[in-house]
């Protein structure tokens, strides 16, 4: 993968920070506002602000949620067409056409008509909630070399495999009891994503220009997305 995989970590998890994903939910995120009044947290003391006892099932169950939903588009022919989105993009980064309110809602209805919610944007989003998931455990997916994975013809055998690798992380919460050692889990989320990763090149899936898109539709979504979690 051609991107700056650190540097996407940071800026995608903090991003849904901003969002309101991660708002401690013993303060509210008050602590991180503080007005000068002496506030203690205990849940988010040494993050101020940020929730230090996310769930972590519901982590992955909404990495494998993505992976069903690319499925389901799979199943649905739902396929991206990007004729147009760059033309879009190139009229949103000039600067002389000051008209910035027309140019992003050109781009998102652009995006939502065309490029939402097909089979390569889920694969987007799978890898961008992995990405979050990394930036919340402070942890940096370990480089493999590329290699020829083998993988399942059927999709869905292949995303079956991506989700079993997923739920069996049994030993991720240790991580949070500082009792024991996260290496096992890194290299098996550092996996994951070369897996994923791989499969998009086989199936000719430019996974970055659908990430990087993805991050930019996101910047104008609501509060936590519209969503309650």
């Amino acid at each position: 993968m051609k991107l700056d995989i650190p540097k996407i970590i940071k800026e995608h998890h903090q991003a849904m920070i901003d969002k309101g994903f991660y708002t401690c939910l013993n303060c509210k995120g008050i602590y991180i506002n503080n007005d000068g009044a002496n506030r203690n947290c205990s849940n988010c003391i040494k993050d101020p602000g940020v929730d230090t006892n996310k769930n972590i099932g519901e982590l992955l169950m909404l990495i494998v949620s993505e992976l069903g939903e690319a499925l389901e588009a799979h199943r649905n022919n739902k396929f991206t067409d990007w004729s147009g989105y760059k033309m879009l993009m190139d009229i949103h980064n000039k600067k002389e056409w000051s008209r910035n309110d027309l140019k992003k809602e050109n781009l998102k209805y652009y995006f939502e008509c065309k490029i939402k919610d097909t089979f390569e944007d889920e694969i987007a989003d799978v890898f961008l909630r992995l990405f979050d998931l990394c930036g919340y455990l402070g942890i940096e997916p370990k480089e493999y070399p590329l290699l020829e994975m083998q993988t399942f013809k059927n999709i869905g055998a292949e995303f079956f495999w991506l989700t079993g690798m997923l739920t069996n992380l049994p030993g991720i919460k240790i991580y949070y009891d500082q009792s024991d050692s996260i290496d096992k889990e890194v290299e098996e989320i550092s996996l994951v994503i070369k897996r994923l990763e791989c499969f998009c090149e086989q199936n000719s899936i430019p996974i970055e220009k659908h990430i990087l898109a993805k991050m930019e539709y996101n910047k104008e979504r609501p509060h936590k997305h519209g969503k309650e979690y």
